[in-house]
C-alpha cells in the first residue's frame, strides 16, 4: 500500500525500491508483484508493468486483479484489440465482481474505439449477467452507452 501511496504522489522511483523490497522478501507472492507491477505502470513504464503481473500470475493463476491489471497494461501499451479480446475471454471464465469488472472493461474499450454499437450490446449483456450494473454508467458523462438515456 505504501508503495501505491508514493505512486500516487508522483515519488515513483521511491514506489520502485518499495515494491523491489516487497519481492524480494516474498518472492513467491503474487500480490508482491501485482503490486510491483501497479509502481511500474505508474510511473509509465508499461512494458516492466507486464512482466511484473505475468510473473504474479505465474505465481497464482488465480489472482484475478493481476489479470486485470495486466490486460489495463496492455491498453497502454496501444495493444487495445487484445485488451479487448483478453477482458471478454476472462469476463467469461469469472463470476462475480471480476466479471462485472472484465464487463466494464469491454464496454469501455468498445465506446473509445468508436464501436457504440457493441459497447451497448456488451453493457446489456453484462447488466443481465451483473445487475449490480444497472446504475452505471452514470446517464450526464456517458449517456450514449446508456440505452436508456
Amino acid at each position: 500500500m505504501l508503495s501505491g501511496l508514493l505512486s500516487e504522489m508522483g515519488r515513483h522511483n521511491e514506489a520502485l525500491e518499495m515494491a523491489q523490497r516487497y519481492t524480494a522478501l516474498a518472492p513467491a507472492d503474487a500480490n508482491a508483484y501485482d503490486t510491483l507491477g501497479l509502481a511500474w505502470q505508474m510511473a509509465g513504464q508499461y512494458e516492466k508493468a507486464e512482466l511484473a503481473f505475468v510473473k504474479a500470475i505465474e505465481l497464482d493463476p488465480g489472482f484475478e486483479i493481476a489479470w486485470h491489471h495486466r490486460t489495463v497494461a496492455w491498453v497502454q501499451m496501444g495493444r487495445e484489440r487484445d485488451a479487448l479480446r483478453e477482458f471478454l475471454r476472462r469476463a467469461d471464465a469469472v463470476s462475480g465482481q471480476d466479471r462485472g469488472r472484465y464487463w466494464m472493461h469491454a464496454v469501455w474499450l468498445y465506446w473509445r474505439r468508436g464501436r457504440i454499437g457493441e459497447a451497448r450490446a456488451t453493457l446489456a449483456k453484462a447488466r443481465q449477467l451483473y445487475p449490480r450494473l444497472k446504475s452505471f454508467p452514470p446517464r450526464r458523462r456517458h449517456s450514449s452507452l446508456n440505452p436508456a438515456a
